[in-house]
């Protein structure tokens, strides 16, 4: 109900998924006996929870999945293929798990086996109770009865057609395999699919024509690629439809897996492409992905299913919304999920879209949330990661930019473009270990209701802007020329609310003011004259979340208005209105008959598309007309019930469109919406949501208004209820009792915003190590902590005060003129000095240092620091603290890195062809990082990823100064030319978790008593090794940087000492000054030297593992932008014929002259350019000498 009631006829089933498998714990860290509770909202198919599962399975005794999904059907297939993993055991079953799971014909074998798991689950599963003492229920568990059934029913039907034989299997067959064939001739057979690329990343452009093949082959065949093994065994022992695709939810009972489905693309496919063989990749991906399906073994891991139950965590650490925020928008995603999240810094809120929200990607933040980004998220309390530390080892979300390259110098295509973009959310302060520390990354702030009525008011505005008539053709031709995902018009008026209960529940302000204003500037508003007619509507779900009640609708008793009175003798007929006391809100339901949809089930599926409906009330006397968006819809038939004639329930057809029930339309309206004078006047009426789509569709047949049906509140098919109506057999399918919704909201609404103190507490004065001679004095906030917006509802500061007692020493500093001053002690905490006294003063999103003030009131006692609230735009934040190493709950965590377990990724051959890996570091690069490189204005940390990327060319032998030479040891060297940091790489790995690589390698900090010891050693080393020449700045960074690196690749091999400084409540790094280890010892040692020349190996002593990535922009932060030349040279490369020879001389042209001699010859330094002699390439230098330097600089 909070998002629009959607008639979806052309029904897609999603049993595979369309996206390479993600790892749900790479951002976090629990102790190995901790309970990880893992939220799974939209699951889709098995293949996250069995990756996720393989990825952790030394780290963690105790995982609990609760998988939730609105298609029964696929919570069916899942179910089949964890309880085939937990009873069999043997080859052959795992094969028939993969072609049950992936293929579209199956064998006699496999289809036995369908059979055999069927019949268990049947017979495990005749009640709740019988699955719970069964030896699935242990591991696999159902929230309740009605889930159960409905998934059930599913495993009924797989084992029905399993059992099929003679003209019934015929027919079945036959209309399935002419199905799919006709779905396929009608959406992709004749064009190139190249989606497939995402699951060979980091290689997109090698495996673009293969992984198109392979999808073809699919379709064509049934099976993965059209491998012959699998079409061998089709032929020799049966080809038989498989059940678990050919059976969905569809309406209409036919095949509906969708178009865009290959089972390729839910692995990752990156090592396909380190052959030089390009026709042997299509049978190597069938190859490889069988072998990842048969690695990911299931761990009986507890897994919940749908829905709620007694035993089912209230809270999570993680939450994972898949694709969601395409199809109901991020705004009704955050309401439901932030208030499910553990309170804890390994807390993570996963958000992911695959179509297109912003014309530019950076801009994709403020389009989904409709407002400013950085306001919203100091609002609620928590962001993405990428959006606080401006840099990622993640290199998700460049699907534009490579995609853009395939059509380079080409017009933009028409039509719904995809950009996979998956974002990490978590608290803005837990990356600060003093505010982890003292657990205060949860404050909630005091904010002016009139800013953020402004702010809230702009951000309804967005919301509904195809309201917004000024626009609308604009709008429009936007649509028209190039679709988003917003333009599917998620929101109702209910999800706004559901917004605003949501920051009610995170911040203190005068809410009866700010509302009081908010609806005036709604109901004033005449730019969305359409808006007026669903004000109540608003004001009815303001009262029903009890987030505001509007005192001219719901203050008055019923019966005392003097409309109930002009009319009371005509309402005789609907008692609801005499009930005492009489309801401010009820319940309309109903009954449009069968034939009114018509409309729909005249027309192909394909035209119909996917239109809302919208229940409206209007008066026919008066003119006055009200719309209610947030509505349900399923078929079934009305049942009075016997305890009360306000309320009755629905029997629902399992048939749906296929049977010959009615539709039965329910919403909450206030009661004043019926009262509008005689009652014999009031018309309800099921419209089609008006937008061009939709009136182009429709209009000739229903009209302007797209009336689908209409009939008076007093007639037989209506139903005025005070309550929702409740179900005989079942709850339907995408439904959701409002009283439930409210009962959940109530909850986290009243959940203390913070814990303060009664009195503040003084603590025993402590020496400071950070500054010597100074007391440090603990001291209670006083609970005053604001933010503050300006005119336009844009944050700007946050004011935290610290008052102190009356008559103490503090308090008579202050009032004697005592010095106050204060300084920044991390990204979100600072540090007043009064005299010889410290306090801590702690913000729950990071600040721009530089900015903050100093208001002392020392008649009152207290002392208020304004800090400036941190954007992308600016350094301070968590600058130079990119990667905050954090301890909380005794477990030392990398915060801003993903983790990676190297002994699970795949290892690169040294010798092989690596000159993709110079278009993949070219990625990593935002364009405001190439506008410093081209004005030589770098950023320290633009330097610092340059760094990285030589290390990355160098160990690959691709660096544009060193081609073909490889280094394995690296100098990091400061401009006095001294070495205190040496990193020895061991091999390159494909991460797929980050969509990039890694670099395993051995770190040795050198202190002054080391750099004796090695002397001869380092002599040696240095002329082996290559310089990393580094300024001041760019070394703080990779001081920064380098505990970060240890950590993300520690697993469980080693642990650290409980002597160890960083559980002690040292700072990370531990030192900052050149000669100095940053890093604890606790990992020297801990992993093996082997593969590094035996010549440094008495080093090893010292040394320990780090997991060197590309450090990557984030695109959400800005767009990522890669060298032209690049572009181009891939552009070419793509599209030419592959049996060409890349310098074929018929071809190729000399970059300067134009000529085509026999022979042509690289320019060494970038490779970038092609010339026929010497003179030529100096002839051409002016012009190409800043090309070159980037590309020698890693760009």
């Amino acid at each position: 109900m909070l998002t629009p009631f959607v008639l979806n006829l052309r029904y897609w089933f999603y049993g595979i998924g369309n996206t390479p498998a993600v790892n749900f714990l790479r951002d976090t860290k629990f102790a190995k006996e901790d309970e990880v509770k893992i939220l799974l909202l939209g699951c889709g198919d098995a293949r996250n929870i069995l990756y996720t599962t393989w990825r952790n399975t030394s780290q963690y005794d105790n995982v609990t999945f609760v998988a939730c999904d609105t298609d029964p059907a696929v919570l069916a297939r899942n179910t089949v293929l964890f309880a085939g993993l937990l009873t069999n055991k043997s080859k052959s079953q795992s094969k028939s798990a993969w072609n049950t799971c992936y293929h579209f014909y199956i064998t006699d074998r496999d289809e036995k086996y369908l059979f055999s798991i069927t019949e268990k689950l049947l017979e495990a599963s005749a009640s709740l109770e019988q699955w719970n003492s069964s030896p699935y229920g242990g591991t696999i568990k159902f929230s309740n009865p009605d889930s159960l059934e409905r998934i059930r029913a599913i495993w009924q039907r797989y084992n029905d057609l399993t059992r099929q034989t003679g003209t019934s299997k015929k027919d079945f067959e036959t209309k399935v395999r002419s199905q799919i064939k006709r779905l396929h001739e009608m959406r992709t057979k004749d064009t190139n699919v190249y989606s497939g690329f995402r699951a060979a990343s980091p290689r997109h452009f090698e495996s673009l024509q293969a992984m198109a093949s392979v999808f073809q082959q699919y379709w064509t065949t049934g099976v993965i690629g059209g491998n012959q093994g699998d079409l061998a065994e089709l032929k020799s022992s049966g080809g038989n439809v498989n059940p678990m695709l050919a059976v969905s939810s569809s309406p209409d009972g036919n095949f509906a897996v969708h178009y865009g489905t290959d089972p390729a693309m839910s692995f990752h496919l990156a090592e396909v492409f380190d052959s030089d063989d390009e026709s042997s990749y299509p049978q190597r991906i069938v190859k490889i992905a069988k072998e990842q399906f048969g690695t990911c073994l299931w761990r009986p891991e507890e897994l919940c299913l749908d829905g709620e139950h007694e035993r089912l965590p209230k809270k999570f650490d993680v939450i994972d919304t898949s694709n969601l925020a395409d199809s109901v928008g991020i705004l009704a995603i955050l309401p439901a999920a932030v208030p499910l999240l553990e309170s804890h810094a390994s807390a993570m809120l996963y958000t992911e879209s695959l179509l297109q929200t912003a014309l530019k990607t950076s801009e994709a933040l403020r389009e989904m949330l409709c407002c400013d980004p950085t306001t919203m998220f100091a609002i609620l309390g928590v962001a993405p990661v990428g959006y606080l530390t401006k840099v990622s080892s993640s290199m998700s979300g460049r699907d534009d930019v490579i995609l853009n390259m395939l059509s380079l110098g080409a017009s933009p295509t028409k039509g719904q473009k995809q950009c996979l973009m998956r974002i990490p959310w978590t608290y803005p302060a837990s990356g600060d270990s003093k505010v982890v520390q003292a657990k205060q990354f949860r404050m909630n702030p005091e904010l002016e209701s009139k800013p953020l009525t402004r702010m809230l008011f702009c951000m309804y505005q967005k919301m509904f802007a195809h309201e917004i008539l000024g626009s609308l053709g604009a709008l429009v031709r936007r649509q028209f020329q190039t679709p988003l995902s917003g333009d599917l018009r998620f929101y109702t008026r209910a999800s706004f609310v559901m917004v605003l209960a949501l920051i009610k529940s995170r911040i203190r302000t005068n809410w009866e003011d700010l509302m009081g204003m908010l609806v005036h500037e709604i109901m004033t508003d005449t730019s969305m004259p359409i808006g007026s007619n669903q004000l109540q509507e608003l004001l009815c779900w303001l009262h029903l979340t009890a987030v505001w009640d509007d005192p001219a609708f719901f203050r008055q008793p019923v019966r005392d208005s003097e409309v109930f009175k002009l009319f009371e003798s005509f309402w005789l007929r609907l008692p609801i209105i005499f009930q005492k006391p009489a309801p401010h809100v009820v319940y309309i339901a109903m009954a449009v008959p069968r034939r009114a949809l018509s409309v729909f089930r005249s027309r192909p599926i394909d035209q119909v598309g996917t239109p809302g409906l919208h229940i409206s009330v209007s008066h026919s006397r008066t003119g006055m007309l009200n719309l209610f968006f947030a509505i349900n819809g399923f078929f079934g038939k009305f049942r009075p019930t016997t305890h009360s004639p306000f309320h009755c329930d629905i029997e629902i057809d399992d048939d749906g469109w296929k049977g010959n029930s009615d539709l039965i339309v329910t919403c909450a309206v206030p009661i004043y919406t019926l009262m509008l004078g005689n009652p014999r006047d009031i018309q309800i009426c099921l419209e089609i949501n008006v937008s061009p789509e939709t009136l182009y569709q429709f209009g000739t047949t229903l009209g302007p208004f797209l009336r689908i049906f209409q009939t008076g509140v007093q007639d037989i098919r209506v139903q005025i209820l005070n309550e929702p109506p409740g179900f005989i057999n079942k709850p339907p399918r995408f439904t959701r009792e409002p009283s439930g919704l409210i009962n959940e909201l109530s909850k986290f609404q009243k959940e203390p915003s913070r814990v303060i103190s009664e009195s503040p507490k003084f603590t025993e004065a402590t020496p400071d190590t950070a500054t010597p001679n100074i007391l440090t004095l603990n001291l209670a906030f006083d609970d005053f902590y604001t933010a503050q917006l300006n005119s336009g509802g844009i944050v700007r500061e946050l004011t935290q005060r610290s008052s102190f007692a009356t008559g103490s020493e503090v308090a008579n500093l202050l009032s004697k003129g005592g010095r106050v001053k204060a300084f920044r002690a991390s990204p979100c905490s600072f540090v007043i000095q009064v005299g010889d006294f410290n306090q801590e003063v702690f913000f729950h999103y990071p600040l721009f240092g530089t900015l903050s003030t100093i208001r002392p009131a020392r008649s009152r006692s207290w002392i208020e620091l304004v800090g400036s609230v941190h954007s992308p735009n600016q350094r301070s934040g968590y600058d130079p603290e990119h990667f905050p190493i954090i301890v909380d709950n005794g477990q030392v965590m990398q915060w801003s890195l993903s983790n990676v377990d190297l002994g699970k990724l795949h290892r690169l051959s040294p010798g092989q062809d690596f000159s993709w890996l110079l278009l993949h570091l070219s990625m990593s690069f935002g364009a405001g990082e190439r506008s410093m490189s081209k004005s030589h204005s770098e950023s320290a940390l633009m330097r610092l990823k340059q760094s990285i990327s030589i290390m990355f060319q160098a160990y690959s032998a691709i660096h544009p100064q060193r081609i073909g030479q490889a280094f394995r040891a690296f100098l990091l060297v400061n401009k006095d030319e001294d070495c205190d940091t040496i990193i020895f790489a061991k091999n390159l790995l494909y991460d797929p978790d980050t969509t990039s690589v890694v670099l395993e390698a051995q770190l040795v900090c050198l202190t002054g008593v080391r750099t004796l010891e090695f002397a001869p050693l380092l002599a040696r080393l240095s002329e082996e090794a290559l310089t990393i020449p580094i300024l001041a700045d760019e070394e703080l960074l990779w001081k920064h940087l380098l505990p970060a690196l240890v950590e993300r690749c520690r697993m469980k091999d080693w642990e650290h000492h409980s002597s160890c400084p960083y559980l002690s409540g040292a700072s990370v790094p531990l030192s900052t000054q050149h000669g100095e280890s940053p890093i604890c010892v606790c990992g020297e040692k801990q992993s093996s030297f082997e593969g590094i020349d035996p010549l440094y190996a008495p080093m090893s002593k010292y040394a320990t593992r780090l997991a060197l990535a590309p450090l990557a922009a984030v695109p959400y932060v800005e767009e990522i932008c890669v060298d032209e030349n690049l572009k181009r040279a891939v552009n070419q490369d793509v599209q030419k014929d592959p049996t060409e020879d890349k310098m074929s001389s018929s071809a190729a042209t000399c970059d300067h002259c134009g000529e085509q001699p026999k022979q042509l010859k690289w320019y060494s330094r970038c490779r970038l350019a092609k010339y026929c002699n010497r003179a030529c390439q100096q002839a051409a230098w002016k012009g190409h000498k800043k090309a070159c330097q980037q590309a020698r600089r890693g760009l």
